[in-house]
């Protein structure tokens, strides 16, 4: 394997941007794709997508055991958010379950398209932890997308304050871990170490207050596209 100085994470280097690039092509292509087909046909499409969501987490987890012997809970245990939106994201695919395709399209865009953006990774391509992150990443985004422009599906009435309560419970029970643990998911216990958008908000724990006002305002954002087509 390549000696990391040689693999250094760079945000929006020229590696960085081309995965985006390729990301958002296959996001379109999908898209389409499920556009021209019509139900139940995009199933040819939708549910390979499914499969590489739930296949996400284990496949981090090989790229872990690859790139370290030693093993911790935040690599084994799958309660980062995005771990939890690539569950619902595969679920909300193959059964379109109204709360799990509302998990998918508010988790998606509201929160992992931030970590596309500003990767939580010490590695660039090709170290398989890199590659992981982007599938798992990817797959979380290009569903949150496919939803809603490929498939037709609509949130309903009152999805954002029902994702946002239970969001909260995911913070109650993440912060309730890493206390007991000395663990860190969601950047709830401190910021990341590598660079991100979280930089740019105060101190713990007042960021976690920021973040709350900021989620919210995020989906409503994410709502009001459906305002008036919204499915009781």
């Amino acid at each position: 394997m390549p000696s990391t100085h040689m693999l250094a994470m760079q945000h929006f280097d020229t590696c960085h941007l081309l995965t985006l690039a390729s990301i958002a092509t296959v996001a379109i292509l999908l898209i389409q794709g499920c556009r021209k087909l019509g139900n139940p046909a995009n199933s040819l499409l939708t549910t390979p997508l499914a499969y590489l969501c739930f296949l996400s987490f284990p496949a981090t987890l090989i790229s872990w055991s690859l790139a370290t012997t030693e093993s911790t809970l935040e690599n084994t245990v799958p309660l980062h958010l995005c771990d939890l939106a690539s569950f619902a994201c595969g679920f909300a695919l193959l059964t379109r379950h109204k709360t799990m395709c509302e998990l998918a399209y508010y988790w998606g865009l509201a929160g992992t398209v931030q970590g596309l953006l500003t990767p939580v990774i010490a590695y660039s391509f090709p170290h398989p932890l890199y590659l992981a992150f982007f599938w798992q990443h990817g797959v979380v985004v290009i569903t949150a997308l496919l939803l809603p422009l490929g498939l037709g599906w609509r949130p309903r009435k009152n999805s954002v304050l029902r994702i946002f309560l239970i969001t909260q419970l995911y913070v109650v029970v993440a912060m309730s871990f890493n206390f007991a643990a000395g663990t860190n998911y969601g950047f709830l216990s401190a910021k990341p170490k590598t660079a991100s958008l979280l930089d740019l908000l105060p101190a713990w724990p007042y960021y976690i207050l920021v973040m709350e006002v900021i989620c919210l305002a995020i989906f409503g954002l994410l709502y009001l596209p459906f305002r008036t087509k919204s499915l009781k």
